[in-house]
């Protein structure tokens, strides 16, 4: 391993290069006199926005990066910004080299889009350094790498950056944009008779309201934005991964045989279709209760995905047309895929006190008409909560436009022809809110519905999907009070019981402390979802091992690869940023090593520290990722057992499981279950873990045999008696080095549960 130090001594713009970029002078040292024959040398630069002071223009400027401030605990975090290898050659002692840094204006590549947007100050930028070292080694050639944790530090004025690019585009910014928008404009520029393209620009900001005015004016996005919005865009990163799971499958190519059937979740058909077909639902509702005062406005916005199918044609001599799943035209590959378009649609109540007249009923329609309301409350047969106070509803058609593009022709001469077709949807979105009989709360219902007209059931499921609305979800946000749990319903609101959940599944999104925000999903997930740190981009698979999946997709040959990138944009991006991937990525992405508890005394650090002996048979001692590093397996001498609120529990104890509010949702149905303890497990960090089978499963004995179990914490279970009364008596005896793990005596829950215990005596269960 070649211990090389490495220190900045300056950077600055390049003033001949071809484009915008940074020069970094580079000092690359050795701790010893022997020479350095050569140096392949890899750099990894990140940009660490953590050590940069936004101001409120700034914080305005990196809103859709890193959400309002509020969030940044969790997602300021620093940005790939190049990848660049260079090589240098003998030396002896220390060297200097120059690496080029590449600016972009770009300003869909995220460092480009967070330079862009600071103004003053300086910006951490980290290099992380990586490569091969040849040298001389007791007269033979010598091939080591270097040390993996060899970095350097520096601190990048933003006034050097900027000046690079005000180099080559001197008051002037970057936007890309596909062949077909940059079309529509260029017509738009002609048709009005405006000379230039940042004047259609303008005439076009000018129509729709928003001004030309510079970004960098406006106030801080807490002061200036509604707290509505930036609740509702600060659970957009979770809403976004339901919206786009299964997007796209690995191996991310259209040719794929699990990418011709997407579309998994979420899914609104015409109704005809699911009326007769029973494949697809044609609608979702979804109720959310919240404790509030009167005046509190709700904002509720439903986002989804319809569907543009991308078809290749190509024209024969004949002039007939046929169509083909992929062709090359002038070295570029083209393949036709079903893209995602994403839609929201907003709306914003108000609650009003009880008894108070309902305020007007009115919608509007996808033309920005007021029309009524022809009526509330829901579906037939499906009534509210309680007293509705208020009502909005959104009628849309979406899609139904075609457009065609001529690539060229093919090597046979014959003119090829891509065609981009939406077709129509319709679709209606009512949200309404109210009171609670019980006075102890408020009331708010999303009911969305595909009202697409559909000819007859008999069709592929590509046409049908092609007619919905797919990804449905919807996300809910109040400025004042707090949403509850659906998990844990209340107690002193008799109306929870009958929320409906039809569809969509409401979980508590954003600050724990004062949850105001809820997203409700097509699939059940458990409250406070956030995507994890480690994911460093979205990979659409729903694999949740993105390591894996991240080095399978690197394996992918030139011609695979090729596809990927003419599959879709979405896969494109996979790709790139695969493909970006440094081992220090790898390395965030493989493991997670924690700290060994002190807690644990002698025994914990004995195994940590490379004792096998004192460890379980058959207890791994890698303490990675919170694994049971320290277990107490069934039929071992060292299986200790573990007291819960005074009494000892272990292996072959029957105990009656209480699953806490934060568990996962499979273990909620499990909630006043008996079951059986088989084995108690112990990680490095002192937490304990309790294996147990449930007693009326079926398949009990077999889950024991083959050492399946499923696993709770001592505070989520109750000791029971072997009547099958809760057991509240200290067993006496030796108990070892048995833990004491206390229930607390006011937990109302568990009380409740002891005297309905208390109560049943005898009862069978």
């Amino acid at each position: 391993m070649a211990e090389l130090s490495f220190s900045v001594l300056g950077v600055e713009p390049e003033p001949y290069a071809a484009a915008p970029a940074l020069a970094l002078r580079l000092r690359v040292t050795t701790p010893d006199s022997r020479p350095v024959h050569a140096v392949v040398l890899r750099t990894a630069v990140e940009i660490d926005p953590r050590g940069h002071d936004f101001t409120a223009a700034e914080r305005a400027h990196v809103l859709e990066l890193f959400g309002p401030p509020t969030q940044w605990s969790r997602s300021l975090k620093p940005l790939r910004w190049a990848q660049v290898t260079t090589a240098l050659g003998c030396f002896e002692g220390s060297t200097e080299t120059t690496l080029s840094l590449p600016c972009s204006y770009d300003l869909e590549v995220a460092h480009a889009k967070l330079l862009a947007g600071l103004e003053h100050g300086t910006v951490p930028v980290v290099l992380l350094f990586s490569g091969t070292v040849f040298r001389e080694v007791e007269g033979r050639l010598s091939v080591e790498p270097i040390s993996w944790d060899a970095e350097a530090r520096f601190v990048l004025p933003v006034s050097t950056w900027r000046s690079a690019m005000d180099h080559f585009f001197p008051g002037e910014g970057w936007l890309r944009l596909s062949r077909e928008t940059l079309g529509a404009l260029g017509a738009f520029k002609a048709r009005q008779a405006i000379p230039t393209w940042e004047g259609a620009l303008e005439s076009l900001l000018g129509a729709a309201g928003a001004g030309s005015g510079s970004p960098t004016e406006e106030p801080d996005p807490a002061s200036r934005a509604d707290p509505l919005g930036v609740a509702l865009d600060a659970a957009r990163s979770v809403a976004d991964a339901i919206c786009y799971e299964g997007y796209v499958l690995y191996p991310y190519r259209a040719s794929a045989r699990k990418n011709h059937l997407r579309w998994q979740f979420g899914v609104l058909a015409p109704p005809e279709y699911a009326a007769a077909s029973g494949a697809e639902r044609a609608d979702a509702r979804v109720d959310g209760l919240f404790r509030a005062a009167v005046g509190t406005r709700v904002a509720v916005r439903v986002r989804f995905l319809t569907l543009t199918a991308r078809s290749l044609w190509i024209e024969e001599e004949d002039q007939t047309r046929r169509a083909v799943e992929s062709l090359e035209v002038d070295g570029q590959l083209w393949t036709a895929f079903d893209e995602g378009v994403s839609h929201e649609v907003d709306l914003v109540l108000q609650v009003a006190a009880p008894g108070a007249p309902a305020p007007a009923q009115a919608s509007r329609t996808g033309d920005g008409r007021d029309a009524p309301v022809p009526g509330v409350g829901g579906a037939p047969g499906v009534a509210p909560l309680g007293p509705v106070c208020a009502v909005s509803t959104r009628s849309l058609r979406l899609g139904g436009a075609r457009r065609e593009q001529e690539l060229g022709r093919d090597a046979g001469g014959r003119r090829c022809v891509a065609a981009w077709e939406a077709a129509p949807v319709d679709l209606q979105v009512v949200a309404s809110a109210g009171p609670l009989a019980s006075g102890g709360g408020w009331w708010v219902r999303v009911e969305v519905a595909n009202t697409s007209a559909w000819s007859g059931p008999a069709a592929h499921r590509d046409d049908v999907v092609r007619r919905s609305v797919v990804g449905v979800h919807a996300l809910f946000a109040i400025d004042g009070g707090v949403f509850l749990s659906a998990l844990d319903r209340p107690a002193d609101l008799p109306e929870a019981a009958g929320a409906l959940h039809d569809g969509l599944f409401p979980v508590l999104v954003g600050d724990e402390e004062r949850p105001r925000t809820v997203l409700a999903s097509p699939i059940v997930l458990s409250d406070f979802p956030a995507i994890a740190p480690e994911s460093a981009q979205a990979m659409y698979d729903a694999t949740e091992i993105d390591e894996i999946l991240a080095l399978r997709v690197l394996t992918l040959t030139d011609d695979e690869k090729r596809e990927v990138r003419a599959t879709d944009p979405r896969a494109a991006a996979v790709l790139s940023g695969c493909e970006e991937l440094t081992a220090v990525d790898f390395e965030r992405l493989h493991a997670r090593v924690r700290p060994v508890a002190e807690r644990l005394g002698a025994r914990a650090s004995s195994v940590a520290g490379g004792d096998r002996a004192a460890a379980p048979r058959g207890a791994p001692s890698d303490g990675i990722d919170g694994a049971p590093s320290v277990a107490s397996q069934p039929g071992s001498e060292e299986a200790l057992p573990v007291r819960v609120a005074g009494v000892t529990v272990g292996v072959g104890s029957r105990v009656l499981l209480q699953p806490n509010r934060r568990a996962d949702a499979q273990d909620l149905f499990l909630r006043g279950r008996v079951a059986r303890v088989t084995g108690v497990y112990r990680t490095l960090e002192g937490e304990c873990h309790l294996g147990v089978v449930v007693e009326d499963d079926p398949a009990a004995e077999l889950h024991e045999w083959y050492g399946r179990s499923l696993f709770f914490a001592p505070e989520e279970v109750v000791p029971l008696s072997a009547s099958g009364d809760p057991d509240l008596t200290p067993a006496g005896g030796a108990l070892g080095d048995a833990s004491d793990v206390r229930v607390a005596p006011s937990d109302p829950d568990i009380e409740a549960l002891l005297g309905e215990l208390r109560g049943l005596r005898g009862a069978r269960w």
